[in-house]
C-alpha cells in the first residue's frame, strides 16, 4: 500500500511539473489557441525526429502529413499578419515535401526539411514576436 502511495505521489508531481511550465508560459505569451497550435507543430517535429531515428518512414510520412495540413490551415487565417501566413504557407509546403521524402526513403532530404522547417520557425519568432522580450532582456 505504501509503495502505490510512492508511486501516485511521485506522478502527480512530476505531471505537475512537466505541464507548470508550459501552461505558465502560455499565459504570458500567446492566446491559448496559438499555444496549442505551437506546441503541436513542435511535437509533430520532435515526433518525426523519433520515428526517422528508427527509420520508420510510414510514421514520418503521417506526422509530416499532419503537420503540412496544419500549417496549411494556420497560412489561411487572415487575421495574423502576412508574414506569420507566408511562413505558416512555407513550412506547410516543406512538410508536404518532407512526407513525400519519407516515403521515398530518403533520409538526408528529410534532415534538411527539418532544419528547413525549424529555421523558418526560429527566424519569424527571433524577428517578429520575440523582438520587443529581447530588447527588454539587455
Amino acid at each position: 500500500m505504501k509503495k502505490i502511495f510512492a508511486v501516485t505521489l511521485v506522478l502527480a508531481f512530476a505531471v505537475t511539473a512537466v505541464f507548470a511550465g508550459p501552461v505558465s508560459a502560455q499565459r504570458k505569451h500567446a492566446s491559448k489557441a496559438v499555444w496549442r497550435g505551437m506546441l503541436a507543430g513542435l511535437g509533430d517535429v520532435q515526433g518525426i525526429i523519433g520515428a526517422l531515428a528508427v527509420f520508420d518512414m510510414k510514421r514520418v510520412s503521417m506526422i509530416a502529413d499532419t503537420l503540412a495540413k496544419r500549417e496549411k490551415f494556420v497560412s489561411g487565417i487572415m487575421r495574423l499578419p502576412a508574414k506569420t501566413r507566408e511562413t505558416h504557407g512555407k513550412i506547410a509546403v516543406l512538410a508536404a515535401a518532407l512526407s513525400a521524402d519519407a516515403k521515398a526513403g530518403n533520409e538526408q532530404a528529410i534532415g534538411k526539411k527539418i532544419g528547413e522547417i525549424l529555421s523558418l520557425c526560429s527566424e519569424c519568432h527571433y524577428h517578429s514576436r520575440d523582438k520587443s522580450r529581447r530588447g527588454k532582456m539587455k
